[in-house]
C-alpha cells in the first residue's frame, strides 16, 4: 500500500524580496500558493548591515543613519511592490524592513510570524550579492524549523 505524505501547511507565508529576478518569481510563486491555500503572506526585505541581529528599522532611528539611504529607499519599494500585488489577489499581507544578516532576519521572522512555509529566491541581486545569496538560502534551509521552497528563475 502506498504511504502518502502529509500537506505541508501553507497558512501564513514568509517571502524574503531583494527585488531581484530571482526574487520576482518568488514572488509569482508565494502569491500563488497562498491564494490557493488561502493563507496570508509575511514580506520582508532585509538591507545586509554589520548588525549583529536583525531589527526594525521603521523603529530604529539610532541605526538608520548606518544604513545607504539607496539600499533602504530599494528595500522599501520591494516590499510596497509586493504588498500591493498580494492585495490585488485578495490575499492578508504584512511587509517588514529589517537590517542585518539576511539569513538570520528571515530565520527570526519566521519564527516570530510563526511561518509555515518561507519562500526566497535562489540567488540574489547581481555579483556577490548573488553569491552570497545562495549561501543565504542554505543558511536558511538549515536554520529554520518549517519548510522553505527556493525558487530558481
Amino acid at each position: 500500500m502506498a504511504q502518502t505524505c502529509p500537506a505541508t501547511k501553507t497558512e501564513k507565508i514568509l517571502l524574503s524580496t531583494d527585488g531581484s529576478e530571482y526574487s520576482d518569481v518568488a514572488v509569482s510563486e508565494a502569491i500563488a500558493i497562498a491564494k490557493r491555500a488561502g493563507g496570508s503572506l509575511v514580506v520582508i526585505s532585509v538591507v545586509p548591515s554589520e548588525s549583529e541581529s536583525p531589527f526594525d528599522i521603521v523603529h530604529s532611528e539610532m541605526q538608520k543613519g548606518l544604513i545607504a539611504d539607496k539600499e533602504l529607499s530599494e528595500a522599501e519599494k520591494n516590499v510596497k511592490k509586493v504588498k500591493g500585488l498580494a492585495e490585488e489577489a485578495g490575499l492578508t499581507v504584512k511587509g517588514f524592513i529589517y537590517a542585518g544578516r539576511p539569513y538570520d532576519a528571515i530565520v527570526e521572522t519566521a519564527k516570530d510570524e510563526r511561518a509555515d512555509l518561507i519562500i526566497m529566491g535562489s540567488h540574489g541581486r547581481t555579483g556577490i550579492s548573488r553569491l552570497l545569496m545562495g549561501s543565504v538560502a542554505e543558511r536558511v534551509i538549515g536554520l529554520t524549523e518549517c519548510a522553505v521552497l527556493v525558487v530558481k528563475s
